[in-house]
This record gives structure tokens, C-alpha cells and sequence, in this order.
């Protein structure tokens, strides 16, 4: 399990001044988005930052990819409501795989 920070600030300049350079230069990331423009954005941005992205139309799709090489993934990013297999039914067939 990975645990993102969330931090809440009451003013701009101290979320500003608390900005940490954080690179995903090199992960190689599992997208699994069904919406088209929305995995697009995603993909570009992400890309854009250095990471290799496979991406995943469905939940179903996602599981099929990381069976195949669950190695070759450093995070999975995905969408909750997906049709077919949501992304936590995605998510638990996933950790059965890993484990």
C-alpha cells in the first residue's frame, strides 16, 4: 500500500513555501481510465513529467495487463467508477495477484 501525503494549508504562502520538487522521471505508471479525454490529459501530463504510461481502458483491462507483468509497474493510477470492474474490485483482484 502506498500513502500520499495531503497537506492543508490556511494561506498560499506557506503551501507555496512548503513546495517540494518531486520527480517521476523513469516509474512506469498503469493507467486505467475509461473516459477518453480524461485518459489523454492523463497520459500527457504524466508523460510529460518522464514516466512511462500503459494505459488501460477498464478495470478488466488493468487486471489483464499487471497478470501478465506485475513487475513492470512502479504504481497504478485508476479511475473508481469504470464499467465492468470498478476500480476497487479492480483493485482487490490486483491484490490477490500480488500476493
Amino acid at each position: 500500500m502506498v500513502q500520499l501525503p495531503f497537506l492543508i494549508f490556511a494561506d498560499m504562502k506557506q503551501a507555496e513555501s512548503q513546495e517540494d520538487d518531486v520527480s517521476i522521471e523513469g516509474m512506469r505508471i498503469l493507467l486505467a481510465e475509461d473516459n477518453e479525454l480524461n485518459m489523454e490529459i492523463a497520459e500527457f501530463i504524466i508523460e510529460n513529467e518522464g514516466a512511462i504510461v500503459t494505459c488501460a481502458t477498464n478495470g478488466i483491462e488493468a487486471v489483464d495487463i499487471y497478470k501478465n507483468a506485475p513487475e513492470s509497474f512502479d504504481i497504478i493510477l485508476m479511475d473508481i467508477m469504470m464499467p465492468g470492474m470498478s476500480g476497487t474490485q479492480t483493485l482487490e483482484n490486483l491484490k490477490n495477484i500480488s500476493s
